[in-house]
């Protein structure tokens, strides 16, 4: 996949180089003028790269739209507007660079079509080279069991600690499953998040990909059961549209004499 990646890469930086070259030509009767002006944008995983288009057609415009080829050379019409000759049309573009842990290049290209049938075509190509960061780890988390007086749930995002019946279930990253005196040893995600149960990940020298690839490569799960000390466990939440990931440690499990105080304690990685 790097491979057929690596030769797409190439032949992006030509197809950008043959419209650039063309995007300052003052006689075309489509101009096409985009901000940033560099015709290779840089950019990481889940970065939002920002487009101003701006299109003059000496005719008149009669379409706009743009198009997208990812790493393996598929293109995609992802946005159309009609037009009734305006001469002048302006448009905002936001590309969210798609979750891909290693270096890859997409190609935009903003094509404008006159009247008369005249087109102008303008590219931009941006490349996601993801770097690599050292997770950051806080410990001493602590939720109850479901059936306890204390909280009972906990959102992992902002690193509190919440009781299922009193928030909204978006909140709720994970809450236990507890239904008697026993603790369950069970964690669903009412937030509707995914687990992978990865107790070889390593914890201690966790980034960025090596959590994303142990996700990725992991069986996922809607609950995982019997959790243990030292399971690890590595949650995914989609917010907004954006993948959240974070690595869980369980540090201590316990299961006292009734439920009041039933507990689960842990780190987090994220």
């Amino acid at each position: 996949m790097e491979i057929i990646a690596r030769k797409f890469y190439y032949l992006i930086v030509l197809i950008v180089f043959i419209f650039t070259s063309c995007e300052d030509n003052s006689v075309s009767d489509v101009l096409i003028f985009i901000s940033p002006a560099e015709s290779v944008i840089s950019s990481s995983p889940n970065e939002v790269v920002a487009m101003q288009v701006n299109i003059n057609a000496i005719n008149g415009l009669s379409n706009f739209k743009i198009y997208q080829k990812d790493q393996f050379g598929f293109r995609n019409l992802v946005k159309e507007v009609l037009l009734n000759g305006e001469k002048k049309f302006n448009y905002y573009y936001e590309f969210l660079t798609p979750e891909i842990y290693y270096k890859t290049s997409y190609l935009i290209e903003f094509e404008g079509l006159d009247v008369n049938g005249n087109i102008g075509i303008v590219a931009r190509q941006i490349i996601s080279n993801p770097k690599t960061k050292l997770l950051e780890m806080t410990s001493g988390h602590r939720f109850y069991s479901l059936i306890s007086n204390n909280p009972n749930s906990y959102n992992i995002r902002n690193g509190i600690s919440k009781v299922l019946n009193l928030n909204d279930s978006t909140e709720i990253d994970i809450s236990d499953n507890s239904v008697d005196s026993m603790l369950s040893r069970t964690w669903t995600s009412p937030a509707k998040g995914s687990f992978v149960l990865s107790n070889g990940f390593d914890y201690a020298n966790a980034t960025n990909i090596t959590l994303f690839n142990s996700f990725v490569a992991g069986n996922k799960l809607v609950k995982v059961n019997n959790l243990q000390k030292n399971d690890i466990i590595i949650y995914k939440l989609i917010v907004n549209d954006v993948p959240f990931y974070a690595a869980i440690r369980i540090d201590n499990v316990v299961d006292f004499a009734g439920t009041e105080n039933d507990y689960y304690e842990f780190s987090i990685k994220k």
